[in-house]
């Protein structure tokens, strides 16, 4: 790809080779290592913009890391991330399904009612 001039698709495998290196260091139980390969993922993905004729990544990788957070028990970083995720990707069901369950982890009810409602 890097010799045909396509930087997007480079990019972009690039991108899925640090999630599935991210989630094979969690599965290793590297969690630190996880965690930081997870960030660079999400943080190139921001960094790209979108083709209009291609479509969006499967799971984006800032929603990646939100769900390893949420996995750790560290709801309130996961919040965090869930919300940039669908700040890029307004509505995505997953998103929203694991917003709301870090919500209700930090007690925030009416919050996560919100993003239920948007769910529904």
């Amino acid at each position: 790809m890097k010799a045909s001039g396509d930087l997007y698709w480079v990019t972009e495998v690039h991108i899925q080779l640090l999630e599935a290196r991210a989630w094979a260091a969690n599965a290793r139980g590297k969690t630190s290592d996880a965690l930081s390969v997870l960030r660079k993922a999400a943080a190139e993905e921001d960094a790209v913009e979108k083709l209009p004729v291609t479509p969006g990544p499967i799971i984006p990788a800032r929603e990646q890391l939100a769900d390893l957070l949420l996995a750790l028990n560290r709801p309130k970083e996961a919040l965090t991330e869930f919300e940039a995720s669908l700040a890029a990707a307004p509505r995505r069901r997953a998103a929203l399904i694991g917003a709301a369950k870090a919500a209700d982890m930090l007690g925030e009810k009416a919050e996560a009612e919100q993003f239920r409602a948007t769910l529904r």
